[in-house]
């Protein structure tokens, strides 16, 4: 089986019965000598073009690595200290995507004193760098005291072992206990660590398993359907809870992954007066649906001030590509969220007509 790169070359990995098929430098970039590799020392198959996190660093990247790492360590005292932090989070996830890298991002998400948004960053970071110390630590983050910390860590270990063993909400929209979450995930992965991969699955089962997004609902679905838009909409009056129950309604319709979904889903997330866990959750869930008019919808979120970088994320998942962009300190947010508009769509308009939906960057 051929994968099309996204910058045009092709490269063909065989490993074992397993075959995978990776687009751009996401998840992982190119390997410098460009010989497709074979599993890492830990076991883990890599993709092909995949950057290996026990590689040896040049002394380039070991000088970035360190710059990356103080940066994300000094917070500073202003707003835009934290944008430099979140920004360090994340190069040292997709830019560098070393082991060596691993230490500084557990830290910063196991300091429940620093802000969240640094938090979640360095998580969805961790995430994408193909080391199995990586998958505890995400377990670990599900018992943090933040909810949305615990959120992110789920959304994470879902996105990675296509399992959703756990929600962090109950249907009522009260908070599930951690403890559950954890126990869950932790059996998971002592019965599956060591066969687990980061990106095992062929892309015939990829291809199979993206739910169509017009296809005809069952009459279970659509009353589900229904009953979840109406939830989703609904605000309520006691703002206790209801935020809570309609984030748990935007993430049942991205499981549903039908066109009918992406209205509410996309008036939620576009009023700017709306709960902001409950915008997050609707955007999250739009990402979930196989449908081509979402990703405009997406490229749309960059310029939302609270949405930006979470619809960063989504769309590189998405597209398999960072498009190359990096962003240093002296990148305003007004020049950054211009580029990343821009950007994404040049790249929309250049690839819609044959774009796919993957499930592996879906779950």
């Amino acid at each position: 089986m051929v994968a099309t790169v996204m910058n045009g070359c092709v490269r063909v990995l065989r490993w074992a019965l397993v075959t995978v098929a990776a687009a751009g430098s996401f998840p992982f970039a190119a390997v410098a000598d460009g010989t497709p590799p074979g599993p890492s020392a830990d076991g883990v198959f890599l993709a092909c073009g995949a950057k290996r996190p026990d590689r040896a660093l040049s002394s380039a990247e070991k000088a970035r690595l360190a710059e990356l790492t103080a940066s994300l360590a000094d917070k500073g005292t202003s707003r835009d200290d934290l944008g430099r932090r979140v920004k360090a989070a994340r190069a040292l996830g997709l830019e560098i995507g070393h082991a060596a890298a691993i230490a500084a991002l557990e830290r910063a998400v196991q300091d429940t004193k620093d802000d969240y948004s640094v938090r979640a960053e360095a998580l969805a970071a961790l995430s994408v760098i193909p080391h199995k110390s990586v998958i505890p630590m995400l377990i670990r983050a599900l018992a943090d005291s933040e909810t949305r910390v615990r959120d992110r860590a789920n959304e994470q270990l879902e996105r990675l072992s296509g399992q959703h063993l756990w929600a962090p909400f109950r249907p009522d929209g009260a908070p599930a206990a951690p403890a559950v979450g954890v126990a869950r995930w932790e059996q998971w992965w002592q019965a599956s660590a060591d066969a687990f991969t980061f990106d095992r699955w062929p892309e015939a089962a990829l291809t199979l398993g993206v739910k169509s997004a017009d296809r005809q609902l069952s009459a279970t679905e659509a009353a589900w359907l229904s009953e979840l838009n109406a939830s989703l909409l609904d605000r309520g009056a006691d703002h206790g809870k209801d935020p809570r129950r309609r984030a748990e309604a935007a993430r049942g319709l991205g499981e549903i992954g039908h066109k009918d979904a992406i209205p509410a889903l996309r008036q939620v997330m576009e009023d700017t007066t709306d709960d902001y866990a409950v915008r997050c959750e609707a955007l999250t869930a739009l990402s979930r649906i196989a449908d081509k008019s979402v990703v405009p919808i997406l490229i749309r979120a960059l310029g939302d001030d609270q949405l930006q970088r979470r619809a960063s994320w989504q769309l590189i998942w998405l597209s398999g590509t960072t498009l190359g962009l990096t962003f240093g300190p002296e990148t305003s947010r007004e020049e950054e969220i211009a580029i990343l508009t821009d950007k994404w769509t040049q790249w929309w308009e250049e690839n819609q007509d044959t774009f796919v939906f993957d499930l592996r960057r879906m779950l």
